[in-house]
């Protein structure tokens, strides 16, 4: 079974903390995102006992893992970072005609159900599998425009949001809009789509 993972975003590298441990309190606030609050149990509700670390590419190729809680914050971030992206474009934010023609784009004829499969298998839930898909499709559409001439930077500049993540999971870079950690960990730089256009990746997710 195959995750589908972006190689880079429009704002940021790929998110990759790792070392995060299962045992955290489920009590505190995991971040806040112009004023919404994602809690630490928001967090664990989007988990089973048995998920698995996250698949990614870092920036030689090679394949490295994001801890599941932070995989589960950083697509909760980035949905509202892209959906913000997007409110700030000339064309605002894409229709239900354009959200499907990215998602097919993307995943073709396969069901959302068999989407959701994949990260069920892997100890997530359905419902983080409708998070992840949006924020797949919400980057689709931010790096087919784009590929079109919008100015991403020239967005960006209008659509920073305000974000503060606990040190549990990583440190908010703001120039970046990313989540990160120690660059000497080895993980990817920020590429933008002004140096690079964003390609969307598939990589294969640990087995049990």
């Amino acid at each position: 079974m195959r995750f589908r993972k972006l190689s880079a975003t429009a704002a940021a590298a790929v998110l990759a903390v790792a070392g995060l441990t299962a045992c955290q309190s489920k009590g505190g606030v995991a971040a806040i995102i112009d004023g919404h609050r994602i809690t630490d149990s928001d967090v664990a509700g989007y988990m089973t006992r048995k998920a698995q670390p996250f698949p990614a590419q870092d920036a030689n190729g090679g394949t490295i893992s994001i801890a599941p809680r932070v995989f589960v914050l950083e697509t909760l971030l980035d949905e509202r970072v892209y959906t913000k992206i997007l409110q700030k474009t000339p064309n605002g934010l894409p229709d239900e005609a354009q959200l499907n023609a990215a998602k097919e784009q993307l995943y073709g004829t396969t069901a959302d159900a068999d989407i959701a499969k994949q990260y069920v298998q892997h100890g997530y839930t359905s419902a983080l599998s409708k998070h992840a898909l949006r924020v797949q499709v919400l980057l689709e559409v931010i790096k087919s425009e784009a590929q079109q001439g919008l100015d991403i930077q020239s967005v960006l500049a209008k659509a920073t949001p305000d974000v503060t993540v606990s040190g549990r999971y990583g440190k908010w870079d703001a120039k970046n809009l990313q989540l990160s950690t120690d660059p000497s960990a080895g993980l990817p730089d920020f590429v933008s789509f002004k140096s690079r256009p964003v390609t969307a990746t598939d990589t294969t997710a640990p087995t049990s």
